[in-house]
Parts: C-alpha cells; structure tokens; sequence
C-alpha cells in the first residue's frame, strides 16, 4: 500500500490528483468552489462515467508499469468516502442502495473492467467497498481482483450476517480473484473488541464462494488482540478446527491457569460490542 500503485490502495487518490484536476476539473463529479474559483477536492470520487478518465488511468497505470516491469499489476481503488458524483447521469446510473448507501458499483465496476482489458497480463485491484459493496449485474475481467470490505463485527445481527454472506457468495460468481478485507482493528480501543469470533464465521462463508486471498487490516493492542491474529492465521493455515477449539487452544496455552478467568472477561467485552444498539 505504500507503493504509488501497490496492492491494495485507494489508488484514484493519486492517479487523479491535484494536477490533473488543474488540466481536467471535468474528471471530477463534485467540484468545490472558494472565492469564486474552482478548488480541487482530494475527497471527491472521480466521474466514473466520464470515458477520458478510462484514458487518463490507463496511460497512468501503463507508464507505472513501464517503470516497474516486475509489478504484478495497479490499482484503481476508489476513494476511501462517499463523495460519488451526483450529476443526473451518474444518479441514473447508479442501481439502489446497500448497507444505506447509493449504489454506485456498475458504473465503478464497468470504469474497472474497461481499464483492465488493457492490461490483460496484469493485475487490476479494485475496492467492493460502501458505495461500491453489491456487485454489479456484470462479471469481473479475469485479471480484476475485487477486495470484498464489510465490517464483519456487524455478524453480531443474524439479519446482517445473512446479508453480508450472501453478497460475498454472489461476488464469488462474478470474479475469480475474489479478496476479503477484514477490519481486527485493536488500538484505539479502551476495552477489547474480540470481532475473530464474526470474522471466523465470515471467511467460512468466503471460502465457500471461492475466495482466493484474506487481508486483514489490523493495528493491534498486545494485551487486547493477540488472539485475533492467532485465531485468523491458524484458520487460514488450513486448520480445520471450529472457532471454540481454536479459541480455547489459544487461552489454554497463552494464559495457562488464568485461562478461564481471561476467556470470560474477553467474552465480557465481546457481548457488550454485540449488545450495542
């Protein structure tokens, strides 16, 4: 991510930055005006409709790749907010709603697709991500990788879970390199936020859609979520195990005779993140 155009990234950012905002304002759905002048704004999501932008990224992407032949591909991620354009074309152009937001993945997706079929020995990565969360009515170029990004804390609610596994399954049939990004985020937090037990539940519904990678973004507290990792890793090594014997292994052997007492004050936390409204 720390590559100009690595894996994964919300890479848009840069490839339709300040610069090319001064030669290109029209690539921009949402302009902000200050003092009478149009400002770039970093925030706002590009004009996924806009056929110059397909051009611009390509070009982009193609001199990246000249300079780096041993890259394995770029990315187009999207801007990390909801900031889609909102001109009447776009509006037409997006499809309903999911998880509360404006659905704006055909149009996203079809941007991808477009830019992938120039490069079709390389990689594209591209976010399923808030505005882009459902899939499209429309299958991925092979060389897509699409990064599924839910919040997988939200299982605690079955209706959710339902939800949430069955958008993961309907992604499996329309890409075949199919990612699921986790959130096990610890640091920040005053009291452990154990979600491992959601996010177990979560990649066993990707590994039946045929998901070929995992990444899980994690800044984590010592003391609060190691456990988070053991867990994941463990599972994604191929153990077979369910979740409450790979949990009770960990206290067993991380905390010995405190094991007990540590495993219900964890499920403490656990129950009051799951219990808010």
């Amino acid at each position: 991510a720390s590559n100009m155009l690595g894996f994964p990234a919300h890479n848009t950012e840069r490839i339709f930055d300040g610069h090319a905002f001064e030669k290109n304002p029209n690539f921009f759905g949402k302009l902000r005006v200050k003092n009478g002048k149009l400002r770039h704004n970093r925030n706002a999501q590009i004009d996924f409709l806009n056929k110059e932008c397909e051009e611009f990224a390509s070009d982009y992407i193609a001199r990246f790749l000249i300079a780096n032949p041993a890259k394995e591909g770029a990315s187009l991620g999207v801007k990390d907010n909801d900031l889609y354009s909102e001109t009447p074309e776009s509006l037409a152009n997006s499809d309903g709603y999911g998880d509360g937001l404006r659905n704006f993945s055909p149009q996203v997706f079809r941007f991808t697709n477009a830019v992938a079929k120039r490069f079709p020995k390389k990689f594209i990565f591209q976010h399923a991500y808030r505005g882009t969360i459902s899939p499209p009515p429309f299958p991925l170029e092979k060389n897509v990788i699409v990064a599924y990004s839910s919040d997988k804390a939200e299982w605690r609610d079955a209706e959710y879970a339902k939800l949430d596994a069955e958008r993961i399954a309907a992604w499996g049939k329309i890409s075949r390199f199919l990612m699921i990004w986790d959130y096990l985020d610890g640091e920040g937090y005053f009291i452990p936020n154990p979600v491992e037990k959601h996010s177990f539940k979560a990649l066993n519904a990707a590994t039946q859609a045929n998901a070929v990678a995992y990444f899980g973004e994690a800044v984590p507290f010592w003391a609060f979520d190691t456990q988070k990792s053991w867990i994941m890793a463990t599972k994604l090594n191929g153990d077979g195990r369910e979740f409450e014997e790979l949990q009770k292994l960990f206290f067993d052997k991380f905390y010995h005779k405190a094991a007990a007492p540590m495993l219900e004050f964890f499920e403490i936390a656990r129950q009051a993140w799951d219990s808010r409204k």
